[in-house]
């Protein structure tokens, strides 16, 4: 089946002229959007089959580190005055 499914995605990408990708990357993609959009991790652990989260703190911590920047950023805004923000 893994075979199969391989064949098919390569054939798909070259007959649309995509990149080359694999089930492996769509599955990555998935779970790092899943993370951007603010799933909680224990979600996404659960739907990548991760039986712990720490797994998936550990393999997606780039795509927390982000999300983390995101959040600060948002912090700031909130704590800043308006006044100081606008100079």
């Amino acid at each position: 089946m893994p075979t199969l499914i391989n064949k098919w995605l390569n054939d798909f990408t070259a007959k649309h002229n995509l990149p080359h990708i694999t089930p492996h990357s769509l599955r990555h993609t998935n779970i790092t959007l899943m993370i951007s959009a603010g799933v909680d991790v224990r979600t996404v652990a659960s739907k990548a089959g991760h039986s712990r989260t720490s797994t998936t703190l550990d393999i997606y911590s780039h795509a927390l580190q982000a999300y983390n920047e995101k959040a600060t950023a948002v912090i700031d805004e909130i704590l800043t005055p308006k006044e100081k923000r606008a100079q």
